[in-house]
């Protein structure tokens, strides 16, 4: 595995971990969910490990909400920008993400498989829809998270949580950190709680799946608790949206929880396998 970097269209540097295999004609790209990073997403690192030694590259590719906080360099000049998941702008995905396909492309790779986890599926369908590429020739949601519904579904307090979060970015305090921790493990500024968990806002575009015309694979783990209704009728509900997909596979991972623990080699196989088939 390498590091390397790539530079987004607003001149953010982002750091990415590439696992290239002897073969240079397909590429799977990782998009992570909130806070991940490949220090921390073991069954990110199993994936691509898996992978390149079946002549498939990886690339995790960091976007600006990787760990909870963190400074992105901005190229040409010193400054920086204080960013990660409690910060970010779930809009600007589309310029990381961006930066990846490119990047792939620049190194020769004709094919790409673009791959989203937990936050990362929502913003890997909104990219597919505002983008469309032409190089990327399947798409894996894995443990895709609907940001509103899951936010309503587990917290109590979310329609008050919402209203200071609103009312802070009217007095011009976006950046204030509303004292609720989400999920009992967040803490997130006032504009990326509106951006995240307004309904009809920037993240809720599960529905934007049916503009995907590529081969699709959905998967969750048996015991994830990122779910709505249950694992199997989320899944079902988002294969109902993506009317004009060449296909849709739905996998389940026994045992598994969201991000897989214990369970990476399961995980891993279950992509690896169908990537093979495309």
């Amino acid at each position: 595995m390498d590091l390397i970097y790539t530079t987004t269209e607003d001149r953010s540097i982002l750091p990415g971990a590439y696992y290239s295999s002897d073969k240079k004609d397909l590429c799977v790209v990782f998009v992570h969910g909130m806070s991940g990073n490949i220090l921390e997403n073991v069954f990110a690192n199993i994936l691509g490990q898996t992978l390149s030694k079946n002549g498939i590259s990886f690339l995790y590719g960091h976007n600006r909400g990787y760990s909870h906080i963190n400074d992105i360099t901005i190229a040409g000049g010193s400054a920086s920008r204080r960013i990660g998941v409690t910060y970010e702008r779930f809009g600007e995905s589309i310029y990381d993400i961006d930066a990846w396909i490119k990047q792939v492309a620049d190194f020769g790779y004709s094919k790409i498989i673009l791959a989203g986890h937990s936050l990362g599926g929502p913003k890997v369908i909104h990219y597919m829809s505002k983008r469309s590429p032409a190089d990327v020739t399947g798409v894996v949601l894995v443990s895709p998270a609907d940001m509103v519904k899951l936010f309503e579904k587990d917290e109590s307090s979310h329609l008050e949580i919402l209203e200071t979060a609103n009312k802070n970015i009217s007095q011009g305090n976006q950046l204030e950190i509303i004292p609720h921790k989400i999920w009992d493990w967040y803490y997130l500024s006032s504009q990326t709680m509106v951006d995240l968990f307004t309904k009809g806002g920037p993240a809720d575009v599960l529905s934007e799946i049916s503009a995907i015309n590529q081969p699709i694979l959905a998967l969750y783990g048996e015991d994830d608790d990122s779910f709505i209704k249950s694992t199997q009728e989320d899944l079902d509900d988002l294969k109902s949206m993506a009317t004009n997909c060449k296909s849709f596979t739905i996998k389940t991972i026994p045992g598994a929880n969201h991000t897989y623990d214990g369970k990476e080699t399961e995980f891993s196989e279950v992509i690896l396998d169908w990537v093979k088939k495309l």
